[in-house]
Formats: structure tokens, sequence, C-alpha cells
């Protein structure tokens, strides 16, 4: 495991400071009583951003894999801040849906899907042994 350390530590900063940043943006939404454009809209605005989520996550594995093969050109400082990126832009997609539907818990469940990325990039992707 000592090999995918890189990967475990950065797809946890991504993926706590995308909890964070939802958390914020929530809080915000909550507080200042954001109004909610799609008050009837919950179940296809959250289909619509679990379907994202979940689409770009195999074509982010392959890009991680791309460059941790060295062939894309690619260091492991860029294998690590992808992959911190990839596990924090879940939040996006939450920070999106709460921000649409004011429903904080099923954003939460979006958030969630950052952990399916960080074990997707543990058991998909190699980080390089001689860099």
């Amino acid at each position: 495991m000592s090999a995918r350390r890189p990967l475990l530590l950065s797809g946890l900063a991504g993926w706590a400071g995308g909890a964070l940043f939802f958390l914020g943006i929530a809080w915000v939404q909550h507080s200042a009583h954001l109004p909610v454009p799609l008050k009837g809209g919950l179940a296809a605005a959250f289909i619509f951003c679990l379907a994202f989520s979940i689409a770009e996550m195999p074509l982010m594995v392959f890009g991680l894999r791309k460059i941790s093969s060295g062939t894309g050109g690619g260091s492991l400082t860029d294998l690590m801040a992808t992959n911190a990126f990839y596990t924090f832009f879940a939040s996006v997609y939450a920070v999106l849906f709460v921000l649409l539907t004011g429903s904080v818990l099923l954003g939460a469940a979006l958030v969630g899907l950052g952990v399916i990325r960080l074990v997707s990039s543990l058991i998909f992707v190699r980080p390089p042994s001689g860099k």
C-alpha cells in the first residue's frame, strides 16, 4: 500500500476540501435563505447531477492511468494534483444541486461519491515507481 500512499493522501485531501466546500456553501444557502429555483424538480436535478458525476469517473480514471503510465508526460506531482481534483469535483455537483434545490441531505450523498472516486483511483491507478 505504500506505493499508493500518494494517491490515498491526495485523494483524501481533495475529498476533505470538497466536503468543506460543500458544507460552506450549504451553510450559506441555509443561513442566507437563498431562493431555490427548482422547487419541484428535486428528482430530476438529483438524477442529472448524479449521472454527470458517475459518467465522468471512467474518463478520469483513464486520464489518471495515462498520467501514471508516463506516456502522457506526467509526473507524480501531476498525478497527485489530478487525483485531488478528481475527488474534490464530486462536491461541485453537490453544491450545484444544493443551490438549485436547497436539499442538503441529497447533496451530501453526492459529496459521498468522492469516496467512490477515491476508491476507484486506489484500485485502478498504479503510481509510477521510478518518479
